[in-house]
């Protein structure tokens, strides 16, 4: 999933029953609809029951607004960073973004399904 995938959804885009997600229509994409195991839906149930807003987004900021690519961006460096594998003063290869994250993990997916 994109970033932009990712900021764009609503909570009516989310099927507990068949746990899937279906994304917002865009040039890039073909197959909108992805699936999630059941260890996501346990947390986004969680995660819903904590919401006493009327915000149709999925995710929200600390603001109560829908996130943003940057937002995303800032949570995935962040944590990267954390475990050792971004930084954000060195070269291409030494940093771990939003898109590096979506590269590495589709292939890693791929493989464990062929297992």
């Amino acid at each position: 999933m994109r970033r932009r995938e990712l900021t764009t959804l609503d909570i009516n885009d989310v099927s507990m029953i068949n746990n899937s997600v279906l994304l917002k229509p865009t040039g890039k994409r073909s197959n909108r609809l992805i699936y999630f195991d059941d260890e996501c839906k346990a947390f986004l149930e969680e995660y819903l029951k904590t919401r006493t807003d009327d915000n149709p987004a999925l995710f929200l900021s600390s603001a109560g607004s829908r996130i943003t690519r940057s937002t995303v961006y800032r949570i995935v460096t962040n944590y990267a960073g954390k475990f050792g594998i971004h930084d954000p003063k060195g070269h291409v290869h030494e940093k771990f973004t939003p898109h590096c994250c979506r590269l590495w993990y589709t292939p890693s997916l791929t493989v464990s399904t062929l297992s």
